[in-house]
């Protein structure tokens, strides 16, 4: 994914010049444009422009390609039900059917591998109790971490991102050659895992361009649908057994929100050589937090609709046997 900012609109206000983290907004005479190699795509620019002059662009094209050879693997983020209500999450998926893509999933097989294998982690002896180890979902934040605080890049969990290890499984299930598409606000989080990336809002343009309207789709689900319930996990790949240790104030597990956070765990790590433990850090709160999404104050709103469409929890692993990846 990458921000760009449109000629037209543009005013030079220099609004995101003022809150871009990472400097990656250039600014010459009247002209103000994004440098690529310096934009961590955390998306701050973009409800910071009052001119709407700043786009988030993904693979559009390349989706819609796949869309219209009718084999590709959609990875439908949990997101999507605030961006699309008051339609159904039945009538989303529906449309991404009728879209042309072969199969839907909702991105909780993702969330379930990476929470297993943080498990497995925790459950070695010493592992999180000594030293500082740094988990993050958000490549934000991993983009940050080494650009801005490379003395933090050896206490990185090696664990990929859920969607990169989301796409690597639906891979191992239906064939390597299978092109997947993930669509939400995150773009990179699948890295080179995924064939293509893409926006909430252009995927509601291919929904445009293939003439399908997604309230006009039935209530109920076309198809019999993919997995949608959890056993380990939480949204983001968070394992719930973690989330308990956090309410009873663990030293061996903290949770950071905010890029501003990197300086004081930088500074107690590199510096006061304080033992953190396990880190678990995210740009903002959690994707439904993202710019993309809409105004922050609308969090809660979002947080709700989204909520409303989580299926109880599953009671044994939802993952298939046998089939083996390395997230």
């Amino acid at each position: 994914m990458d921000f760009r900012i449109d000629p037209e609109l543009c005013v030079a206000c220099l609004a995101c010049v003022r809150v871009c983290p990472s400097d990656a907004v250039a600014v010459e005479d009247q002209k103000v444009w994004i440098v690529d190699e310096a934009c961590t795509r955390v998306g701050l620019c973009l409800p910071a422009c009052p001119h709407e002059a700043i786009i988030a662009v993904g693979d559009a094209t390349r989706a819609l390609e796949f869309a219209l050879a009718r084999n590709a693997i959609l990875i439908l983020a949990v997101e999507s039900a605030a961006w699309f209500y008051p339609a159904t999450p039945e009538q989303v998926v529906n449309a991404c059917y009728a879209a042309g893509f072969a199969t839907v999933h909702r991105g909780v097989l993702g969330d379930e591998l990476v929470a297993k294998e943080y498990l497995d982690l925790w459950a070695e002896e010493g592992w999180g109790s000594g030293g500082t180890v740094i988990r993050s979902t958000c490549p934000v934040i991993v983009e940050t971490i080494r650009n801005q605080y490379p003395e933090l890049i050896p206490y990185l969990a090696p664990v990929a991102t859920p969607i990169e290890a989301e796409s690597r499984y639906l891979k191992a299930m239906y064939g390597d050659d299978t092109p997947v598409v993930y669509t939400g606000v995150c773009l990179t989080e699948g890295g080179e895992d995924v064939d293509a990336a893409i926006t909430l809002a252009e995927l509601e343009g291919i929904f445009r361009k293939r003439g399908i309207r997604v309230q006009d789709q039935p209530l109920y689900y076309s198809r019999i649908p993919e997995e949608r319930r959890r056993f380990w996990s939480t949204a983001g790949g968070l394992p719930l057994d973690l989330l308990k240790e956090e309410r009873q104030s663990s030293r061996r597990f903290r949770k950071f929100r905010g890029l501003s956070q990197l300086e004081g765990i930088a500074r107690a790590v590199a510096v006061d050589r304080i033992e953190l433990g396990f880190v678990d850090i995210l740009p903002c709160e959690g994707c439904l937090d993202h710019p993309l999404l809409g105004p922050k104050e609308e969090l809660f709103r979002r947080r709700e609709i989204v909520g409303a469409t989580e299926p109880p929890r599953a009671t044994e692993s939802v993952l298939r046997e046998g089939v083996r990846i390395e997230v």
